[in-house]
């Protein structure tokens, strides 16, 4: 029951944008729980370096994370392939990820319940993201696209929330017209066609929001077993 306290406490703080806190609360669960220490990790890794990117041991868990992978029913969980690979990915460019605690909360759903006032914040951290990804030559990683692609998709859920649809739908049209060029993220892209079919649908536009939602669910044909599949689907 304590573990289950601390997945909640991680997550409100998480919502509060108290990285700090959550990165503490992921921590415990690493340490004391024996469901997923790799997912746990991960989850660490991504808050605390929302928190303080500096800070020495971000390192030494990213490459702790992939030696807990779990196999339940002959498969590996896909939320751990996915820790794995971004904390690989972190290794890889210079100790740099891009917002993985914001990524985190969408991912998981949670983005739609921070409040308003911290969407805004968001926001603000976003935009300032996407300015960085022009700016910054060279930048972190071999693939500023990738990043480029998650800011806007990340953007385009909170604008939405905040009430502008139409900007959200230009957010995602924009991202989408470079979906070919997407490197290693492939996932962001049926997600950012379930998006864009859900603020059809808002619209009333079954036709558009059926086609993108058909997009998404089919796009493991295009790409096989990508990232988070099953949470998008299911």
């Amino acid at each position: 029951m304590y573990h289950f306290c601390y997945w909640e406490k991680m997550w409100c703080h998480a919502m509060l944008l108290d990285w700090g806190e959550a990165a503490k609360y992921s921590m415990k669960l690493y340490r004391e729980s024996k469901w997923s220490k790799t997912l746990f990790g991960y989850q660490y890794l991504a808050f605390q370096f929302m928190s303080n990117h500096e800070s020495e041991d971000l390192a030494q868990m990213a490459e702790q994370v992939p030696k807990y992978q779990l196999k339940i029913g002959g498969k590996h969980l896909h939320i751990e392939k996915f820790a794995i690979r971004k904390a690989r990915s972190f290794l890889k460019n210079d100790k740099f990820l891009c917002l993985p605690g914001i990524e985190l909360l969408y991912v998981w759903r949670y983005l739609p319940l921070v409040s308003r006032d911290n969407k805004e914040k968001l926001v603000s951290q976003i935009e300032s993201c996407l300015e960085d990804i022009d700016k910054i030559q060279p930048y972190h990683t071999e693939y500023p696209l990738d990043d480029w692609f998650l800011c806007n998709l990340l953007l385009s859920v909170l604008i939405s929330e905040l009430g502008d649809d139409e900007h959200a739908l230009s957010l995602l049209r924009t991202a989408l017209q470079s979906e070919d060029n997407i490197q290693v993220d492939h996932f962001y892209i049926p997600y950012a066609h379930f998006e864009l079919g859900v603020l059809y649908a808002k619209q009333g536009d079954n036709l558009q929001a059926k086609a993108h939602f058909r997009y998404a669910k089919e796009f493991s044909n295009k790409i096989k077993s990508y990232s988070l599949e099953n949470r998008l689907l299911f």
